[in-house]
């Protein structure tokens, strides 16, 4: 089965086959590497895993530890657990909630249902403007969604994770790298690099990710 993903145009990767596991599948060019770009590349996967397809109700009623994201019948991984990655998403989760007051809630690893196929997807974090409905898995779009990058994540998976949550009407989707001291918004026109790492939403506010990424080098940390 073929889609298209959001690409860097510089990767010289033809065509896309949906994966039961990502995690064993390998890129057939190029590294881990910024995911900047416009819309019209595609990537290419080769997976020899069999396709276990599990029905959506079993999901719902089952909890998994990390929980795990369900895309088109099948299971997939997270990418957690590292220091800097655990890390982050404290911190991150913290500063968000003090700046709540009123106007947001802030959510770590909430169930999103994000396309009607079905497809649920796990973000790191997430803020939900209030008023919204009171869902134990979210069927309305967040005002921002945060995915920290790990070690382990294939572009590819994150771009269409990316893809999905822009098809869903999320306003704002900001990327750190805490390994690398990167940050990357998306939108509509790609995926784009923030240079000076501040990064900014109307109800979040203003966030310098240059103070948290320190925080993570400190030595005290």
């Amino acid at each position: 089965m073929e889609k298209t993903l959001y690409l860097d145009k510089k990767s010289r990767c033809i065509g896309l086959e949906r994966l039961a596991y990502p995690k064993r599948c390998r890129r057939s060019a190029g590294g881990r590497g910024p995911m900047t770009g416009q819309i019209g590349a595609v990537v290419d996967l080769r997976c020899m895993a069999t396709t276990t397809l599990v029905p959506v109700e079993a999901y719902l009623r089952t909890s998994y530890d990390p929980d795990m994201e369900y895309v088109d019948g099948t299971l997939l991984e997270r990418h957690v657990g590292e220091r800097k990655h655990s890390r982050l998403q404290l911190l991150l989760g913290a500063e968000l909630a003090l700046r709540e007051q009123g106007k947001f809630h802030t959510y770590t690893e909430q169930r999103v249902r994000v396309l009607p196929q079905p497809r649920y997807r796990v973000p790191d974090l997430c803020v939900m403007a209030l008023p919204y409905q009171r869902e134990s898995v979210f069927s309305h779009p967040p005002h921002l969604i945060i995915e920290i990058l790990s070690p382990d994540d294939e572009p590819a998976e994150m771009l269409e994770k990316i893809a999905d949550y822009l098809k869903f009407g999320v306003p704002h989707i900001w990327i750190p790298d805490p390994y690398r001291h990167r940050l990357q918004v998306a939108g509509r026109d790609g995926l784009h690099d923030q240079p000076d790492l501040i990064v900014e939403s109307g109800l979040a506010g203003r966030l310098d990710f240059a103070e948290l990424f320190a925080k993570l080098d400190d030595p005290s940390e």
